[in-house]
This record gives structure tokens, C-alpha cells and sequence, in this order.
């Protein structure tokens, strides 16, 4: 297509406009972030500097033959695993409650996407379940919410037992039922809701029930021996804008869960703290479960489309990524010298 050549200061302005154009495009993105490994859980270590643990049971790698100074510890009589197709163990026995906080505080500016495995089985007497919570980034706590029907996240008010420090929300995979009792947190309803995803709010609240239904599939497979056969996929998506989706595979397919939670208005306007660290907890009451952890990933969100410019918008010329918007000033540049050596030779 050939370009009509362009004259004098209109040349230069739309060289400048796309020059910026490209500059503006091409900048790396400065508030990513921190890059975070993933973190399969499956091997013989997994860094302490990067995970806290905690809890009345001590999570463990079922897969690490010792425990190694500065890793998560091996669990007793490891290795229950093979390298390789380990897992992150969080509690095996009632009254329970085992805790990983990933050290990390997270900027929610860019979106986040963090995925998950979780395993609940093995037990003939099935309870309590597992959470997956967001605290403040500024806090780090060094004991669990309450054990049982409180998942390692919510307070237990019959025995005095504190919910987790910082907690800003914490979505429960119930298996019992009980994470929306009455006497958790600040109240729920009297019926228990087995099989049910639940979710409570931030310390400041008493950890507020905001929401609880029945899991569209199934939590745990209290019959299984094999964790793979109680494998549970989970897809938490934090918008730019600090609203949260949970959606969970149960084996044919995400279902989502919890399709919109708006993070910044859940505890009220003003009390989403500036940066979140994330982490998981198993709990176990009179009834227990194997809970565990496997294959972590977390990553900022695409980024979104450059918006049009509407400086440009006068000119015809439009904003151009890369090469594309080098060869656009390519092409500029050589009208508007060809039409300045036109004028000369006139």
C-alpha cells in the first residue's frame, strides 16, 4: 500500500507520536510479582525460606527420604513416595490442623492466576476438610486457626481457640460440613452442610461467614487409599481489580465455584491490606482425613491490550508493537525525507 509522504513539522509530529507509540509499548512491565517457582511438593525438599509451616501436626514431604536443614521436613517413616510423586502432607489422624504459608507478599495489581491440587482420603470416619486462605502480607503467623470444623482459619469459640493472624479470606473445601457452624467465627447457620465450599472473612471480622453451598462434585474419596484417585485441580483467579474466582476440577471439567468475590468490598471498603500472602491448611477434628497439597503454580495475569491513543487518532496512524511499529517509522521517516528532496529539486 503506498503512503502518501508526509511534510515538514506534520512529518516530524507523527515520527514523534509513533516513536512513542513503540516506546510506550515495549516497556517492560515494572510491578510484576516477584518471580515464585512452582512448587510440585513431590520431591525430597522444598525450601523454608520460601514456605511456613505450622500447625498441631507438622506438614511433611512424603517423598524426601531425611529432613534436610532448611526444607520442609520428611514425614515419619519416609519416604512414603517415590521422588517424584510426592506430596505435601498436611495432617493423617483427628484433631489436627497443619499449615503452608507461602512467604512471598503478593501484588494483586497485575491479576493473579494460582492453581492448585488438593487431596482429601483414606478415612473411614471422614472430616474435616482443608482451606485456602489470603492474609495480610505484613503478617506472618506461626500457629493455624482452630483445628476441626475452624480448617486451620476461623476461631473455635467453645474452646477459646484463635482463628488465623492477619486472615483476610478463607475459602474452605468441607468435607464434614462444619466451617459454617455457629460457633465458628462470628456465627452460621445451625444446619451443617457436608460436601460444601464455604467461606469466611478477615480477623478484624471474627471471621464472618460470607458465603456456603454444596460443592458442585465431590470433596474427598474417604475410601481411596491411592491420593490419584481423590485428586481435586483448583484454578483461583484474582482480577486486576481484586475480585476473586475459585473453580474446581473434580475430574471431568472446572466447575466454578465461587464465581465473583469482590476482595476490596468482602470486609468492608478500606480493608483490603496492600499486599497478600496465600497459604493452605488441613484440619481434622473427632474425624479425620489425609490432607495434602500438590503441584502449586502462581502467575500474574496477561497483561491487557495497549488502548488506543488518541493523539494519534488525528494522523491515521495507530499504535504498533515490535518490529511492526519500527517498520511504520521506517516508512514515515523515508516520506517525509523524500518529500523534503521533492521540494528541493523543484
Amino acid at each position: 500500500m503506498a503512503v502518501a509522504p508526509l511534510q515538514g513539522s506534520r512529518a516530524l509530529a507523527v515520527i514523534c507520536l509513533a516513536v512513542g507509540a513503540i516506546a510506550v509499548t515495549v516497556s517492560p512491565a515494572a510491578a510484576d510479582t516477584p518471580a515464585i517457582p512452582d512448587q510440585p511438593f513431590s520431591g525430597i525438599s522444598v525450601p523454608t525460606a520460601d514456605w511456613s509451616i505450622g500447625g498441631l501436626n507438622t506438614p511433611c514431604l512424603t517423598a524426601a527420604t531425611v529432613s534436610a536443614a532448611g526444607s520442609i521436613p520428611a514425614c515419619p517413616g519416609a519416604p512414603l513416595d517415590p521422588v517424584g510423586d510426592g506430596a505435601l502432607r498436611l495432617t493423617t489422624a483427628p484433631v489436627q490442623t497443619g499449615f503452608a504459608i507461602l512467604n512471598t507478599p503478593l501484588d494483586t495489581s497485575l491479576g493473579l492466576k494460582i492453581q492448585f491440587d488438593f487431596f482429601q482420603y483414606a478415612s473411614t470416619d471422614p472430616g474435616d476438610g482443608m482451606s485456602f486462605f489470603l492474609i495480610d502480607g505484613a503478617v506472618s503467623p506461626t500457629q493455624a486457626g482452630s483445628y476441626g470444623a475452624g480448617m486451620g482459619y476461623a476461631s473455635y469459640h467453645p474452646l477459646s481457640l484463635p482463628g488465623l493472624a492477619g486472615g483476610v479470606v478463607g475459602v474452605a473445601f468441607d468435607s464434614y460440613g462444619a466451617f459454617s457452624d455457629p460457633v465458628i467465627g462470628s456465627g452460621g447457620p445451625s444446619v451443617a452442610t457436608p460436601n460444601s465450599v464455604a467461606v469466611r472473612g478477615n480477623e478484624a471480622s471474627d471471621y464472618f461467614l460470607l458465603s456456603s453451598h454444596v460443592a458442585g462434585g465431590q470433596i474427598s474419596v474417604p475410601t481411596a487409599t491411592d491420593r490419584d484417585e481423590a485428586l481435586r485441580h483448583v484454578v483461583v483467579t484474582i482480577s486486576k481489580l481484586d475480585v476473586m474466582s475459585v473453580a474446581i476440577d473434580y475430574g471431568a471439567g472446572l466447575v466454578t465455584e465461587i464465581p465473583a468475590l469482590d476482595l476490596r468490598t468482602a470486609n468492608g471498603a478500606g480493608s483490603l491490606p496492600s499486599s497478600l500472602k496465600l497459604g493452605f491448611a488441613g484440619s481434622t477434628g473427632g474425624a479425620y482425613l489425609v490432607t495434602e497439597i500438590r503441584d502449586f503454580q502462581i502467575e500474574n495475569l496477561p497483561a491487557d491490550p495497549a488502548p488506543p491513543r488518541p493523539e494519534l487518532a488525528a494522523t491515521g496512524v495507530t499504535a504498533q508493537p515490535g518490529a511492526v511499529g519500527a517498520a511504520l517509522v521506517a516508512l514515515l521517516l523515508g516520506g517525509a525525507l523524500l518529500g523534503a528532496r521533492r521540494r528541493r529539486l523543484r
